[in-house]
């Protein structure tokens, strides 16, 4: 993460959506988009962002399959 908010930084970019997809232990996939009105510079905030709680199956085993 601190790789992606150095990258940002130099950049002077910020993200506005980030991008998350999950998939279940049914094989299930979920992919989920979450924008912001004020971009996103700090790593931490952007991971609290793409890592929010995200289970509307309930608590189930899931895998991370790729963020954006």
């Amino acid at each position: 993460m601190a790789n992606y908010e150095a990258r940002l930084k130099h950049r002077r970019l910020g993200a506005h959506t980030v991008q998350v997809k999950v998939r279940y232990g049914d094989f299930t996939t979920l992919t989920r988009q979450f924008t912001v009105e004020e971009p996103l510079t700090e790593a931490g905030d952007i991971y609290r962002l793409a890592f929010r709680p995200h289970r509307p199956h309930g608590p189930q085993n899931h895998s991370l399959i790729g963020w954006a």
